[in-house]
């Protein structure tokens, strides 16, 4: 039997089926009673579920994450088999991400009746009427949302040294940065609820929009290539910046 609290969301055995996660042995479900709930042009009688004891309805948050790094040297030789270059590389990655990518949903065209024994755990997915005709009436009641997160991080350098002149030494690299964060709610569309042992339960804080089951919290993106550029060259060209800028910083007024 799955219990499916919080601090165990990620239990394989609550995430039975992606789309509809209704793990739950002495939940009482038709197989008739089940179409409603997959196929939205089901347009007989409405889903009724009735359950002696827990029911789970909880998305999947999809995982991965990666750590990779890498170095590469080459040496370049004369006909006459002298050194003439050398190469030096290396990179470094790393990422992870927790990502409800597709809310699990209860969704019926019509009524949705829903009836627990004891409690209904409802952890970032959707109970859902089209018309507003929804019902759910439990003992208690259990909701949480899903913090999503997608990091990545990659940075690379290359080095290119002409042994015979130093003042064509190249340089170039990259560097990536993605910080992505979202919210996944635990909706319960237009309807009413009803909580048996606790009927004043604080419920301000549920998802009660039902077209608006995510949001993006934080989401930026750097990514920066810095192509083989002479090493002397960038050397000049930052040496002008600062003096161009020590010269504009000079001719400023005291008083100002």
């Amino acid at each position: 039997m799955c219990d499916c609290p919080i601090a165990r969301r990620q239990n394989p055995h609550c995430l039975a089926l992606e789309s509809l996660v209704l793990h739950n042995p002495l939940f009482v479900l038709a197989l008739d009673q089940l179409a409603p709930l997959i196929s939205s042009n089901y347009q007989k009688s409405p889903p009724l579920l009735r359950g002696k004891s827990n029911l789970t309805v909880a998305s999947r948050q999809n995982q991965s994450s990666n750590s990779l790094w890498g170095f590469n040297f080459a040496v370049t030789f004369a006909p006459n088999g002298a050194i003439t270059g050398l190469d030096l590389g290396g990179s470094y990655g790393y990422g992870a991400r927790t990502y409800t990518d597709t809310p699990s949903p209860i969704i019926a065209n019509k009524v949705l009746d829903i009836y627990t024994g004891q409690t209904t755990f409802l952890l970032g997915a959707v109970l859902n009427s089209k018309t507003g005709q929804l019902k759910l009436d439990t003992d208690t009641f259990v909701f949480d949302n899903f913090r999503d997160t997608d990091q990545q991080r990659n940075i690379a350098a290359q080095i290119g040294i002409n042994v015979n002149d130093l003042s064509k030494t190249t340089l170039g690299g990259s560097l990536y940065y993605k910080n992505k964060q979202g919210l996944t709610f635990a909706t319960v569309g237009a309807g009413t609820i009803k909580v048996r042992a606790t009927p004043t339960q604080n419920l301000l804080t549920l998802n009660r929009d039902a077209a608006n089951v995510q949001r993006t919290t934080v989401d930026r993106t750097l990514d920066i290539k810095i192509p083989g550029v002479n090493l002397n060259t960038l050397i000049a060209d930052v040496n002008n910046s600062v003096n161009f800028f020590r010269t504009l910083a000079a001719d400023v007024p005291e008083n100002m």
